[in-house]
């Protein structure tokens, strides 16, 4: 996304995000930098303020819940439907490239990684980042394939 500031322009932030780490960079023939980052933790911001040389800083807060690491959520039979779904999406050649490493058995993982890979506005993804139980992400994540695939129909 754009992440440039315009003059005299007001910045807007979300209170939730995704702490992250970069795992890899490249320089693109037309010089633009293609960054690839790894989510680790969800966090909510509890104080937001633009420093002295523009730059926004904010005090947040990480979830305990939502995050790496946490011990996986068992899936049964019921969600075999979206994993199909992730599994498409990650033989895509864009999705590939990531060589995104998916336990296809977690409901943490699927949630997080259709939240992500699915073709919906920026908007209704942080939507679903903003949900913090996993089981109430999942659901969401139904409707919204559900009413695009009534759209498509």
């Amino acid at each position: 996304g754009e992440e440039v500031v315009r003059e005299a322009s007001r910045q807007t932030i979300h209170r939730t995000g995704t702490y992250c780490k970069i795992v890899d960079w490249d320089q693109l023939d037309n010089g633009l930098l293609v960054i690839t980052i790894e989510g680790l933790a969800k966090f909510r911001i509890s104080d937001c303020w633009q420093g002295d040389g523009g730059l926004l800083e904010a005090t947040v807060d990480f979830s305990d819940q939502d995050r790496t690491g946490k011990d996986p959520i068992p899936l049964d039979d019921a969600y075999n439907a979206l994993v199909d779904l992730l599994q498409n999406l990650e033989n895509h050649p864009m999705v590939e490239q990531k060589n995104l490493s998916i336990n296809y058995d977690n409901l943490w993982d699927l949630g997080w990684r259709l939240g992500e890979l699915i073709p919906i506005e920026v908007s209704k993804k942080q939507q679903l980042l903003e949900i913090d139980d996993p089981w109430e992400r999942i659901s969401a994540i139904e409707k919204l394939v559900a009413d695009m695939a009534n759209e498509a129909g």
